[in-house]
């Protein structure tokens, strides 16, 4: 007979309100078959349901102090203490984090803005320049080179000024 070592899978859930309203501040729910409530799976996978507002009735005090921590972020043992630093400290470095990112975003936003620009100047430049050139040809009118560089018959024309 070939038997199957189970691993214990231990799951933990921190409520800030009472998730089967029974009023008991620690749950342990084990799997059952659905089917037939006798059925226990056996896969040695415990389900434990921390209703932190019931942190009062909670016998052992290092455990009630964590779960009022929980609930109220209150620290009076020294667990807690510790651990709202460790908290605070995870804030920092998320509030960090944000602020670096914001600021990447907002450098490539100017980047970004910056390299369009720079295109758009270049654009511009160039559509001149092609004015220009079918300007010293004297091939085309001021209208037709308007609408070939794309340029409004007013730059066009002034460009045709500064040529003479």
């Amino acid at each position: 007979m070939h038997r199957v070592k189970h691993t214990a899978s231990i799951i933990i859930f921190l409520c800030h309100f009472d998730p089967y309203k029974k009023g008991i501040p620690w749950y342990t729910v084990r799997r059952k078959c659905e089917e037939d409530g006798s059925v226990v799976v056996g896969d040695a996978a415990t389900v434990h349901v921390l209703n932190c507002r019931a942190y009062a009735k909670v016998k052992d005090p290092k455990l009630r102090a964590f779960m009022k921590y929980v609930q109220t972020d209150e620290a009076e043992s020294e667990f807690t203490r510790r651990l709202r630093e460790m908290v605070e400290a995870q804030k920092r470095i998320e509030g960090t984090k944000k602020l670096y990112f914001s600021w990447s975003l907002h450098d490539y936003d100017v980047r970004n803005e910056g390299r369009e620009d720079s295109m758009k100047r270049g654009r511009e430049e160039k559509a001149c320049e092609t004015a220009r050139n079918l300007l010293d040809m004297g091939v085309l009118s001021h209208e037709q080179i308007a609408g070939a560089t794309g340029l409004s018959l007013a730059e066009v024309e002034k460009l045709a000024a500064g040529l003479g």
